[in-house]
């Protein structure tokens, strides 16, 4: 199992319909020139994953969720997922 990268804590907002989030820019950079982050490119846009997790319990600031960095990379998919992606020209409706 991976080791978890932490980026945060945020709030749920209006009956958990928003969730807020702010992490400082300096923050991912520095993480990423360290090498704990990885971002991937997809049609020529770099993108960083990342889940949302809702704790337990409400903490003492009212924070509701935490932030982990998600190490998934779509190109480095195991080999049988990406075999097991269902063909285009079936005769299926939909």
């Amino acid at each position: 199992m991976d080791k978890k990268t932490y980026l945060g804590n945020c709030k749920s907002q209006f009956d958990g319909d928003i969730i807020k989030w702010a992490i400082p820019l300096s923050k991912i950079n520095e993480l990423i020139e360290k090498g704990e982050l990885k971002s991937y490119n997809f049609k020529d846009e770099d993108y960083l994953n990342v889940k949302i997790h809702k704790k337990k319990e409400e903490d003492e600031w009212g924070k509701t969720h935490y932030v982990v960095y998600d190490s998934f990379d779509p190109k480095q998919q195991p080999k049988e997922m990406a075999a097991a992606k269902p063909s285009s020209d079936d005769d299926l409706p939909f």
